[in-house]
């Protein structure tokens, strides 16, 4: 088991792909909760699963065809939207510029 040590510029760099802001003071503790999950991936890698077989006798769930059930749903639908233009849903913008 190894102890890893996530330094301050990998919880930076994880808060920024997450898209997450965190406060400079919150990093030891994020760091620590990282830790501990790395951890866990290395007992979870320690264990042996030779021995495991898998089973492919499992229910699988029933199988129907693709078709439409319900024709004319337009509306309905653009009734249950937060915001509608014309028959779209509107969506905040999400990419920034």
């Amino acid at each position: 088991m190894s102890n890893t040590v996530i330094s301050n510029k990998a919880v930076k760099n994880v808060a920024k792909l997450a898209r997450i802001s965190i406060s400079d003071d919150e990093i030891p503790y994020i760091a620590s909760e990282l830790e501990g999950i790395m951890s866990w991936i290395d007992q979870l890698q320690s264990v042996d699963i030779s021995d495991v077989q898998l089973n492919n006798d499992s229910p699988s769930m029933p199988e129907r065809e693709d078709r439409v059930t319900e024709h004319n749903m337009c509306m309905k639908i653009l009734d249950n939207a937060p915001d509608a233009v014309d028959q779209w849903i509107a969506v905040p913008k999400m990419i920034k510029s």
